[in-house]
């Protein structure tokens, strides 16, 4: 993009304030107390590590809470800065007694005390990279007008143009637009989480349409911030019509799965069919669903691992949902036992074994019957029912069947492994 620059103002500007650096800057004056700034910086550097743990030790001999902890905890983050403005103000009671002129020192200190206040009042926006581009940003704005340069820059970024279409943008409306975009942004973010927060806490919305609401304030919020920002620059959102065709080719080819996914996703929340704290089962993946995201949902298996399914994929693929209308799982535990044995007592010490188990219910019942005969074995089906699915069902069925080995040694109830004869296809079976 072509700039347009008015080169001859600039050269007189140029010319203008090197002749006022020499004039009034480059004095023995001014150099000295350049001198002292510097100096005072490679002290406040070097004294901070001191500084730092008499700071710390304050707060922990003085067993402080509350607000004072909180500013101590302030100081030490900032402690370099603070440290170098102390030994500014020090220099500068100096030169006040013995009548040097110190404006220079007054100037800088003030600044170092402006960049401490814009830095923790930015430090409140969680994105460390948006924190500090904003609080520079910033500083650099408030350092201009404490020197009485902001004037100056202003009208030289507004002479720098650069064109958008028929649109003649100014670096200064550029920079204006960054930086209301930027507060605007975190703006919608603070205001987003606060009220998701408070949505979370309407305990009879369900937890899909919580989701849902808090994920479309915080679109809404975005999409004005957006909107405003273009407005303030001055660009005519009708132009935007322009891109349009562009914008349509890039979603239909690089943007096509990301797209798909962001639908998928608000597919999910609006029919309900998963929510957080459902136990899902995806192909190999099995776990509790610990968050709904807007371009996948992140499960949490009994290995402690995290595994993120695109939402595409819980749209298009079968999902086993252990918990969709309720949480009640029946458990089966198949297993032989050898022809020579009495299987009504089978059937009676199996049952005992399942209610034995704490997390088997009492209702209902747990059962066990005869599902098929063997040359030489007996092959029956243990079938009991949990309501925590969430906590494991590899680890109640082993459990139970760990149970039936003591109960079955115990009243001598044989096994058919005993004749190393193997039931074949009717072997216990584990899944999950």
């Amino acid at each position: 993009m072509p700039m347009i620059i008015d080169w001859t103002s600039l050269q007189l500007w140029f010319f203008k304030y090197t002749e006022w650096l020499y004039a009034k800057f480059f004095l023995w004056d001014n150099i000295a107390q350049i001198t002292v700034i510097i100096a005072s910086f490679f002290l406040a550097i070097l004294g901070n590590s001191y500084f730092r743990r008499f700071i710390v030790a304050q707060s922990q001999n003085q067993n402080l809470v509350g607000s004072i902890r909180k500013l101590f905890e302030t100081i030490n983050l900032f402690s370099w800065a603070i440290l170098w403005v102390l030994e500014l103000g020090i220099a500068t009671l100096i030169y006040k007694l013995i009548n040097w002129p110190s404006q220079i020192i007054d100037v800088m200190a003030l600044l170092i005390i402006y960049w401490i206040l814009i830095r923790a009042i930015f430090s409140l926006v969680k994105n460390p990279l948006i924190s500090k581009l904003l609080a520079m940003i910033v500083f650099i704005i408030v350092a201009l007008n404490v020197i009485g340069w902001l004037d100056p820059t202003m009208q030289i970024l507004e002479k720098l143009t650069f064109n958008l279409g028929n649109l003649k943008i100014s670096i200064l409306s550029f920079v204006k637009g960054i930086i209301s975009l930027g507060c605007l942004l975190w703006f919608a973010t603070v205001i987003s989480e606060i009220l998701q927060k408070r949505i979370q806490k309407l305990t009879t919305l369900a937890p899909t349409v919580q989701v849902l609401i808090g994920k479309l304030v915080k679109v809404v919020l975005v999409i004005f911030a957006f909107v405003f920002t273009l407005s303030y620059v001055g660009l005519d959102l009708t132009t935007l019509a322009v891109f349009s065709g562009a914008v349509g080719v890039g979603i239909g080819l690089g943007l096509q799965k990301l797209v798909s996914n962001l639908v998928s996703g608000f597919i999910l929340l609006l029919d309900k069919s998963i929510k957080p704290g459902d136990i899902i089962e995806v192909g190999d993946s099995f776990g509790l669903i610990s968050s709904l995201g807007a371009r996948y949902v992140a499960i949490r298996t009994r290995r402690g691992k995290e595994i993120l399914i695109p939402n595409e994929d819980l749209v298009t693929r079968p999902v086993i949902n252990w918990s969709y209308t309720d949480k009640l799982l029946r458990v089966e535990v198949p297993f032989p036992v050898a022809g020579k044995s009495d299987l009504h007592q089978v059937i009676e010490q199996a049952i005992a074994c399942a209610a034995s188990c704490s997390r088997a219910l009492r209702q209902p019942k747990p059962q066990c019957y005869v599902i098929g005969f063997g040359e030489k074995y007996v092959n029956l089906n243990l079938q009991f029912w949990i309501n925590d699915p969430h906590n494991g069902v590899t680890n109640v069925r082993g459990e139970v069947m760990l149970a039936l080995w003591d109960k079955f040694r115990e009243h001598r109830i044989s096994f058919p492994f005993d004749t190393g004869e193997l039931p074949g296809d009717t072997a216990i079976k584990s899944s999950t």
